[in-house]
């Protein structure tokens, strides 16, 4: 094999302008997975208030959120070698967004609650392997140590910055408004990722492929791996 069959351009080994973008995008996507689990902790005086809950009660929306995690977590990671990223951490965010925004709605209450946690467990379950996996796609294997950085800084950073936010939200325009606020972040997520996101030239077992917008590549020494479209 020839040095140029196993000399990568720089755009594709994680120093090109597409590979950062998409890095960001997957860091905010868990600080958004982040402030979704912290949410009900950070507002559970004003909903127990306003509900009437008792700390029973509460504690059942809580633990719901891990219903479905783990199997979710377990069931859609079996999917992401057979997935694009582009569409299926779109979709999770989506989850993420439509179990936020019925809260607000004035009659969304106990029973509301704990239907929007289980459905957004079931969501978030395989957000972090997923992002990790993403990113991991963008790098060759030497240079992951990186991106696998940026993705836990983002879950750290989503449980820093939710703090403030959602305690400033709630006292100014109440506990409900929160979780909207949460939902509607969720969807501009995914219409940024839609547009700028997606899976990068390198898979964990194939090496070096084809980006989302170029075509396999041939004669480079390696196995293309199939793109996002």
């Amino acid at each position: 094999m020839t040095v140029e069959a196993r000399t990568e351009p720089a755009a594709s080994d994680g120093t090109g302008p597409r590979a950062r973008t998409v890095l960001v995008l997957l860091a905010l996507f868990i600080v958004i997975n982040a402030a979704d689990k912290a949410v009900l902790g950070l507002t559970a005086g004003p909903i127990k208030d306003d509900l009437g809950l008792t700390a029973t009660e509460f504690g059942t929306i809580a633990s719901s959120f891990y219903l479905l995690f783990s199997l979710s977590a377990v069931s859609v990671g079996f999917l992401g070698d057979r997935i694009h990223p582009r569409p299926l951490l779109a979709v999770l965010a989506l989850v993420w967004a439509a179990a936020q925004l019925p809260i607000l709605l004035p009659a969304a209450g106990f029973g509301a609650l704990v239907a929007t946690r289980v459905v957004l467990g079931a969501g978030e379950g395989p957000g972090y392997p997923l992002a990790n996996y993403t990113a991991f796609t963008w790098f060759p294997e030497k240079r992951r140590a990186l991106p696998s950085a940026v993705v836990v800084a983002g879950g750290a950073g989503g449980t820093v910055l939710a703090a403030p936010l959602v305690i400033l939200v709630s006292d100014t325009l109440g506990w409900r408004a929160v979780f909207g606020l949460l939902g509607a972040v969720g969807v501009l997520w995914t219409v940024a990722w839609l547009r700028l996101g997606g899976g990068g030239p390198y898979t964990a077992r194939l090496g070096p492929a084809a980006t989302d917008d170029d075509p396999p590549a041939v004669g480079r020494g390696c196995a293309p791996a199939e793109g996002d479209p």
